[in-house]
């Protein structure tokens, strides 16, 4: 029960800092972040919950008039699945780095031609770039710190989550 308020915490904390970031013209896509760390940790089925909550609450918050981020997050399962399948390296830098920046392609590139048009699809198309390698960079580190704070509370962790498949093994 605790495990599931702390990612209910972090998904809150991760909304928050997205909807402000994005109130200045900045796309971070933490909110994606906190429902792949909760698809890790908690499995599919609390993933897709989180993720419609998630993608609900976000256009909400943002103003959005039809809620589309709801259906984008879940996007976002599949690779879990694959990671407890143990067909990818869940632990690797590499793995994380890719998956950061390919969270801006499956979740906020979609959205924006549905809400504003072709046009406005070109022209943020270099800043949407740039936020494909600042998420590439910010992943590895928001699992560091989710971690670290799981860790305090004495909470599964996803690095503990991967590695004990490999210790049965």
């Amino acid at each position: 029960m605790l495990q599931y308020l702390y990612l209910l915490f972090l998904l809150s904390c991760s909304l928050v800092l997205e909807v402000m970031f994005r109130s200045v013209g900045l796309y971070v896509p933490l909110t994606a972040f906190a429902v792949f760390y909760t698809a890790c940790l908690g499995g599919l089925v609390p993933g897709i919950l989180f993720g419609f909550i998630a993608g609900f609450l976000q256009d909400s918050l943002l103003g959005c008039t039809a809620p589309v981020s709801m259906l984008l997050y879940p996007l976002l399962l599949p690779m879990v699945w694959f990671l407890k399948e143990e067909h990818l390296n869940a632990n690797s830098l590499l793995f994380q780095m890719g998956f950061g920046s390919l969270t801006v392609i499956l979740v906020q590139l979609p959205a924006v031609p549905f809400r504003s048009g072709w046009q406005v699809t070109l022209e943020l198309l270099p800043s949407l770039f740039l936020a494909s390698l600042f998420a590439a960079i910010l992943l590895p580190v928001f699992i560091l710190i989710a971690d670290r704070f799981s860790g305090a509370l004495r909470l599964q962790t996803y690095e503990r989550c991967f590695s004990v498949g490999k210790e049965r093994d």
